[in-house]
């Protein structure tokens, strides 16, 4: 419900109604994912244009009780899940070849930081229910701004 709430704001809330193609609209990029802020639990989600480009516009925030969303400009530089994953699975340091589940944007000493639990390779839980979640067998950091595997 989150996620097709925020595509209605990227749809018609950034954007006037009356103006016609898919200019200044947006769209929620991978899958939102539970966050604990100082405030409580929200849904973060990734807003993209809807060019099909690697960057994100817009980092929101959806408050699970509320339901308000608060939206933050993303800083210059910051990618789709997808190039966050490639570049953690491509890295030297994930020896095992762990698979990154769930990544979320966390603050962390004033940086923008991915966090990544990692789990072993094919055992990410892919939406089946009735499979059991694998535990994690490590975690990831990685700059937002800077996806590059040896960062990892």
């Amino acid at each position: 419900m989150a996620k097709k709430m925020l595509n209605w704001w990227g749809d018609w809330g950034a954007q006037k109604w009356n103006v016609q193609g898919e200019g200044g609209r947006y769209k929620v990029s991978g899958d939102v994912t539970l966050v604990y802020t100082t405030t409580g639990s929200a849904w973060q989600a990734l807003m993209t244009s809807y060019n099909g480009d690697n960057s994100i516009t817009y980092v929101a925030l959806m408050d699970t009780r509320s339901n308000k969303v608060r939206m933050y400009r993303a800083p210059l530089g910051l990618t789709t899940e997808s190039t966050v994953s490639h570049a953690i699975n491509s890295s030297k340091s994930n020896l095992k070849g762990l698979d990154p589940v769930n990544m979320a944007l966390h603050e962390i000493y004033g940086e923008l930081v991915w966090v990544a639990p990692l789990v072993p390779n094919g055992t990410a839980n892919s939406g089946n229910p009735s499979k059991k979640p694998e535990s994690p067998a490590g975690l990831a950091f990685l700059s937002a701004t800077d996806p590059n595997g040896a960062n990892v």
